[in-house]
This record gives C-alpha cells, sequence and structure tokens, in this order.
C-alpha cells in the first residue's frame, strides 16, 4: 500500500470503502487502524513510543482536513483525509445490515452508548467504561484487555482520547487479541447525535476545528489556540527538508 511519511507520521493511500471492506473482512485478523490528525501529530513529534505506536498501526488514515489543505497549497499531496468519525459511522451503518456482528466499545458513558444501541438494534455491542486515568493503573489497564479478549468481537472501537487509546490499543494486541482496532476518540458522541458535526460549509473550508472550538472553548482551547501553533512549525520543517532532498537530487544529476 502507497503512503507518505511526514511530520514522523505516515498516512497510507487507501480510499474509505476499500479501508471499510478490509475492516470488516479480515476474519479476526489483529489488525491497529490509528487516524492522525493535527493534535496527535504533535503529541507523537513530542514523544518518541508514541511516535512508535503509530507506525505500527496496519493503516493509517489521515483526519486532518486542515493539513490536507495546507499541504495541498505547497503541492503536497496527502490522502484523502477519512475523518474517524466519518469512518465510524459507515462502519455501523454497515455492520447493521444483518444480525451477525457484535463489537466492543472501550469508552464512552453508558447514555451515549444506550443511545446507540437504539440507533443499530442489529448490531450486538460490549461495552466497558475505565474510569479517568485508568492507563496509569496496571490493575485497570488489565481490566480493559480482558474485557476486549473476553467479549471477542470482530471490531473494537477504542474510545477513550489519545494517546491512551493508542497505548490499549497495542497493550490488547500484545496480550494477544484479535480483531480490528479503531482509535476513534470522540467518535461515539458524534454518532450518538450529542456533538453535532460542524456544517459543510466549515468542512469545506477545512475550518471544522474552529466550529468545535466555538462549541466546547473549555475543552479545546489549549489544544487549537496553544498546542496547535507547533504544527506550522512542523509543516515548515518538512518543507525545508523537502527542498533540500530536491536540490540534492538536482545537484546529483549534474556531477
Amino acid at each position: 500500500m502507497k503512503n507518505i511519511i511526514f511530520a514522523n507520521t505516515r498516512f497510507d493511500f487507501i480510499n474509505v470503502e476499500q479501508l471499510i471492506d478490509n475492516i470488516i473482512g479480515n476474519n479476526k485478523k489483529p489488525t491497529l487502524v490509528v487516524t492522525p490528525n493535527v493534535d496527535h501529530i504533535i503529541r507523537l513529534n513530542k514523544n518518541e513510543d508514541l511516535k512508535n505506536l503509530y507506525l505500527r498501526a496496519n493503516y493509517s488514515v489521515n483526519d486532518s482536513r486542515f493539513l490536507f489543505k495546507i499541504m495541498s497549497f505547497f503541492s503536497l499531496n496527502l490522502p484523502t483525509p477519512i475523518p474517524g468519525s466519518e469512518l465510524t459511522c459507515s462502519i455501523m451503518k454497515r455492520l447493521d445490515i444483518d444480525t451477525n456482528n457484535q463489537i466492543t466499545i472501550i469508552g464512552s458513558s453508558s447514555s451515549t452508548v444506550s443511545i446507540i444501541k437504539d440507533k443499530f438494534k442489529n448490531i450486538n455491542i460490549k461495552h466497558y467504561n475505565p474510569p479517568m486515568g485508568f492507563i496509569n493503573d496496571s490493575k485497570e489497564v488489565k481490566r480493559c484487555i480482558d474485557f476486549i479478549i473476553d467479549s471477542n468481537s470482530d471490531i473494537c472501537f477504542l474510545c477513550v482520547g489519545s494517546p491512551q487509546q493508542e497505548i490499549l490499543a497495542n497493550k490488547a494486541l500484545d496480550f494477544g487479541a484479535t480483531g480490528s482496532f479503531l482509535c476513534v476518540g470522540a467518535s461515539m458522541l458524534f454518532l450518538s447525535g450529542e456533538e453535532k458535526r460542524a456544517p459543510l460549509i466549515f468542512r469545506h473550508l477545512s475550518m471544522e476545528w474552529l466550529y468545535r472550538l466555538v462549541q466546547s472553548p473549555k475543552r479545546l482551547y489549549r489544544r487549537y489556540l496553544i498546542d496547535g501553533w507547533y504544527i506550522f512549525y512542523l509543516i515548515f520543517r518538512e518543507l525545508i527538508i523537502i527542498k533540500q532532498s530536491e536540490a540534492s537530487k538536482i545537484g546529483g544529476e549534474h556531477e
């Protein structure tokens, strides 16, 4: 599968339908799917262990329309964005067609999952919501892993935020868990309707982040208004590396 490495992050070129086919039809083969966005890229560039977790994934798909738009301006083609919330919704709709599918959800409140169960009545849903800070409690991490393995679902949605979900997914796979693991953050909140997607105009302008910031300023202001600026340093650094590489190639051809 073709991919590109940008800012120490791998982005795979795969269309959403092919990705869904591979996730659903993998016959319980251990599979990790990550959906890096700007926030994830910033974090993994400051954490070597997290960077390696992302690089280990079977599928790493672009979840940032903003980054796609910015890099297109500089004639660098990243894969077409596949937002985790849209991927989650498409998978659930596909699974709901028949009654033989089971999924596991780690994270999200009982009320959120109850709404989802009402929406997708043909899917058998196993759910466990670990407490805040669970990733630092070895007993709680093991409880999550045991629940995942005992549930024996074809697909496990991890909705406990980054980097907790990526760490948990890798630990579960190391302990022998099978099936597809999708690290999809707040996707269940969008699926239940408790959080609204940005209007189409915001999405087309790659400004969904601004809509989310206005909706949840206390929760997101630091991510977007303080930490988020680091992405421009990473973009500038990558552009310099690309230009230096191109100059080196030209110089080599003239020798």
